[in-house]
């Protein structure tokens, strides 16, 4: 197990974190490649890239939203995105992503903890997250469950008109 720690993060950890979010879900964009094939995807994410950097951007700009990031002595190698909502008392894992690189080495178990002990702290009464069911999300939803998460399976459909 490598040794991190699980600090706050600030704006400039965002180079870092943009690096790591883009080698972590490439596998999983390349998943939903395979599974939605050739006409749907490229409506869903023409661009995944660029949606993919935008879409974390606007999510740590968020009100009532708490970044960490964990860091080893080689760098940033993940970071989770906490979103409280104070009116629901519903904190939601928005995000969570650690490099390929240093994952199954109790990493995103820290982060999950981490993101946890500070929903907690503020008084939520549920902790929300959502992944996919498809075989590169299978060690994510192991992980949760580890952690005590219940899963709610649910199903989406497409269809390229």
């Amino acid at each position: 197990m490598v040794l991190a720690t699980i600090r706050r993060g600030t704006k400039a950890d965002v180079p870092a974190i943009q690096t790591v979010n883009l080698a972590a879900f490439r596998p999983i964009d390349e998943s939903f490649e395979r599974m939605l094939g050739p006409q749907v995807y490229p409506l869903l994410y023409p661009d995944w890239e660029t949606s993919q950097q935008d879409e974390l951007a606007e999510l740590i700009d968020r009100p009532n939203v708490i970044l960490f990031v964990a860091e080893t002595e080689s760098g940033v190698v993940g970071f989770t995105v906490v979103e409280l909502n104070d009116k629901t008392q519903v904190g939601e894992l928005s995000l969570l992503a650690v490099h390929p690189d240093s994952r199954c080495q109790g990493i995103g178990a820290m982060l999950n903890q981490q993101a946890l002990q500070v929903m907690r702290e503020a008084g939520m009464k549920l902790a929300e997250l959502g992944t996919g069911a498809d075989q590169a999300h299978a060690a994510a939803r192991r992980s949760y469950e580890r952690a005590g998460y219940s899963p709610l399976p649910l199903v989406r459909y497409y269809k390229a008109l």
